[in-house]
């Protein structure tokens, strides 16, 4: 099993209470409530990867754009769809 990687994160202190607040209401602490927001966003952030690597390769922008929204967009439902 692949161990946890810590990660220093630095929020504004408003923020901070922001997600105290969403944390209260989840009854959790607020490093699970982040870790759920940032897995969440996992599939926008490989489709932003896949993006940049296309663009390096020399591929076209717009395109790589309207696919990396695409990937995202559908990324995002699939994960709602499978829970």
């Amino acid at each position: 099993m692949a161990v946890q990687k810590r990660l220093a994160l630095t929020v504004s202190p408003d923020y901070l209470e922001l997600l105290k607040k969403v944390a209260d209401y989840q009854k959790i602490p607020v490093s699970t409530m982040v870790m759920g927001l940032l897995e969440a966003q996992r599939p926008v952030v490989e489709a932003m990867l896949k993006a940049f690597q296309d663009i390096e390769a020399g591929g076209e922008k717009e395109k790589i754009l309207n696919a990396f929204l695409a990937d995202a967009f559908e990324g995002v439902g699939k994960s709602l769809r499978d829970k």
